[in-house]
């Protein structure tokens, strides 16, 4: 058996992206920290990794905190907002969507996360008032 051969295959593997994206790397900003219903956000997110991010095209990209934990918020009548993702965000890139705020959501503290493979990535917390 070769197994220092294949360690060292294994490392030169692990080692040959150096700068993957990384919850540093990528980051998603609201443009204010309180809003009220139906106002509009605008997400910054920076990929700045050398590695592009995939994003599913539609889910729910927001969740509310609600008892000490993190819960999806869900939509009546499966009216589910999107936020259009993009599917592919290019490396040491910027881009903001909008996000239209539904009146019937409740007051209380709020952050979008969605996974945007190979990371989770998630913005700070806003106030809906």
């Amino acid at each position: 058996m070769h197994r220092p051969f294949a360690l060292l295959a294994l490392l030169a593997l692990a080692c040959s992206d150096p700068v993957a994206p990384t919850a540093k790397s990528v980051t998603a900003v609201t443009d204010r920290r309180v809003y009220a219903r139906p106002d509009t956000v605008i997400v910054t997110v920076v990929n700045d990794s050398d590695s592009p991010l995939s994003f599913p095209h539609c889910g729910t990209p927001i969740q509310r905190r609600g008892g000490g934990t993190w819960e999806e918020v869900t939509f009546p009548n499966d009216l589910e907002p999107c936020l259009a993702y993009e599917p592919l965000m290019p490396a040491r890139t910027t881009w903001r969507p909008r996000y239209e705020l539904p009146a019937y959501l409740s007051p209380g503290e709020y952050r979008f996360a969605a996974s945007a493979a190979p990371v989770f990535l998630v913005s700070n917390t806003f106030t809906i008032e």
